[in-house]
């Protein structure tokens, strides 16, 4: 008995010998790599051995490694085989759980970037990037044995904080075609949580500075590929933050460009589904930016035109946003090989200033848009105002809905309800007598310049001579355009000129057979009205009195119908039954 304490009492003591040792061993690596020659030792041997390794210049100037978890390098330099600059990184930091590592889990508790120029690039005939040679320089060529690891557990990912200033970045891919020049000066990036395995990413806070990116698109020698069977990414966030950037993005062979300025952008709990094609927000503002988009329908030459993509693969995006805020911004489209047109609304050619919107419960997707449209104003470059627009906007594949519409221009005013319903968009043009209006007219008003300016050409009628001739409209109108009813109609233009009726129009949109019925038309009017609306018209020998007053009943076709007028003027009064068979 004595013997076997004697042997496990021995034991003990030489493991835990043995256990100190470790320790005094662990305590002295830790201690020693803690000393500047150590330390410098270390860079230079690491260096020299990449060097030696990739027969490329490589330099470190400083190396700080602080037990258990942070490591700092200072001035590392690569060159690539044409001795241009691969990589420089004034200061590299990376807080991370190194013991970790030994249970298969990479824990980045923070990684900071400073004063950073990284080039890549391949050429049009060489598939292969300028890095390439540290991938073959490290490669293991020899023969192994295959080992499954399908029983062991996978690595995984994690991520804190993220910190980067005076970054430079240019990827120029002549072989993929593509080439991106950015400068970045600061970035501060709080992650959530990572799975790599699920595609997710999850960021508390992004906050971006100073960032310029320059993407241009070109003829591409690399051939398709088959489209990937991997996970799509999910990615979202809390809280980014984009201030004083730039994006010049340019597609050589769609002839396309995108040009922003960002003053300020902000987003609050954003997420977006790229395998679910979702894209959900609760606030986005963009403040005192400038957006513009250029194309062109010119073609592209044969030989530099992009691959398309398959058609098969429609997408079916929904979009929601809780709230919009666009305060100050600048919106432009041209079509590059349309002439602009000056003084006149130009769909070709739109530059929006001063563009203020608020938008609320915005939804978007294939079959339907929804928004509250609480206010939305802008200036066009001819200096055509949109002073107000709120509406509740819906539009699905069977109704179109303003509700609540208020629009003011400078001249023009529209206080209404519109409700459009139709069997489809796409055989409106087929079914369009069945369509279904409900208008309510509440109070309208419109300056014929705002016409002519939508609509020159109607500068030939001798009612738009006069550009500021204003009419006012009221009244509901509803049904199907082939059965519509009239009621409380008012319209009032010229000096005097007012129309009021109710009406019921069946057999519409045939003007000649359609069957009219106004029980109570009346019309206030005067010669100089008549003669502006009616122009040329008028034979030269006709005389028409100052004042003229309507009471008209009708009730017929255009070329068939039965009519009652009583009429007074200042030639006197009639009162005239017509009929026509």
């Amino acid at each position: 008995m004595s013997k076997k304490h004697s042997f496990i009492k021995k034991s003990l003591h030489v493991i835990l010998w043995m256990i100190f040792a470790l320790l005094i061993f662990l305590i002295s690596i830790t201690v020693l790599i803690q000393i500047p020659a150590i330390q410098t030792k270390l860079v230079h041997s690491a260096a020299s051995f990449v060097s030696n390794k990739t027969h490329t210049k490589v330099d470190i100037r400083k190396l700080r490694i602080s037990f258990p978890k942070s490591v700092v390098i200072e001035g590392l330099f690569l060159e690539d085989l044409k001795k241009d600059t691969l990589l420089y990184a004034g200061e590299l930091k990376i807080n991370i759980a190194l013991f970790d590592l030994l249970y298969k889990r990479i824990n980045i508790l923070s990684f900071s970037l400073e004063n950073v120029n990284l080039n890549l690039n391949r050429s049009t005939s060489d598939s292969l990037f300028n890095f390439n040679f540290l991938i073959t320089a490290f490669s293991d060529t020899s023969n192994q044995s295959k080992v499954d690891t399908t029983s062991e557990p996978a690595w995984t990912f994690s991520i804190g904080q993220v910190n980067m200033s005076d970054i430079r970045f240019h990827y120029n891919d002549a072989y993929g075609g593509m080439n991106l020049s950015t400068t970045l000066k600061n970035l501060k990036l709080h992650v959530d949580g990572i799975d790599l395995e699920k595609s997710i990413f999850l960021v508390d806070e992004l906050l971006v500075e100073s960032l310029d990116v320059q993407v241009q698109i070109m003829e591409s020698s690399q051939p398709a590929k088959s489209n990937s069977t991997g996970i799509l990414p999910l990615i979202s966030a809390n809280y980014v933050q984009i201030v004083n950037s730039t994006l010049d993005y340019g597609h050589s062979t769609n002839n396309q460009t995108i040009k922003a300025d960002i003053n300020q952008f902000e987003l609050k709990k954003g997420a977006v589904d790229l395998q679910k094609q979702l894209v959900s927000l609760d606030q986005l503002s963009l403040l005192k930016s400038e957006l513009q988009f250029n194309t062109s329908d010119q073609k592209s030459s044969p030989d530099t035109i992009a691959p398309l993509p398959d058609a098969s693969e429609k997408g079916d995006w929904k979009i929601t946003a809780n709230s919009i805020n666009l305060d100050n911004n600048s919106l432009a489209y041209h079509k590059g090989d349309k002439t602009a047109t000056t003084n006149a609304f130009d769909a070709d050619h739109l530059d929006y200033q001063h563009v203020t919107l608020v938008a609320k419960d915005v939804a978007y997707s294939s079959d339907t848009i929804l928004a509250s449209i609480k206010k939305f104003s802008a200036v066009d470059e001819d200096q055509f105002s949109i002073v107000q627009f709120e509406t509740d906007f819906s539009m699905d594949q069977h109704s179109i809905t303003a509700d609540q519409l208020k629009l003011k221009t400078t001249n023009t005013s529209i206080d209404a309800d519109l409700a459009i319903q139709y069997t489809s968009l796409n055989s409106l043009k087929d079914s369009f007598p069945f369509m279904v209006l409900n208008v309510n007219l509440k109070n309208v008003r419109f300056k014929n310049s705002d016409i002519l300016y939508f609509s020159p050409q109607l500068i030939e009628l001798p009612f738009f001579n006069d550009p500021a001739i204003t009419t006012t409209i009221s009244g509901i109108v509803t049904g199907a355009v082939n059965d519509l009813s009239g009621k409380n109609l008012v319209i009032s233009t010229g000096n005097h000129t007012l129309l009021q009726t109710d009406f019921n129009i069946t057999g519409l949109p045939d003007l000649q057979t359609a069957h009219y019925d106004f029980p109570n038309l009346n019309i206030i009017s005067g010669r100089k009205d008549i003669e502006m609306i009616a122009g040329s018209s008028i034979p030269n020998n006709m005389e028409l009195p100052e004042n003229i007053e309507l009471q008209i009943d009708f009730n017929g076709r255009l070329k068939e119908f039965e009519s009652t007028i009583s009429m007074g003027s200042s030639f006197g009064a009639a009162n005239i039954f017509a009929t026509i068979d």
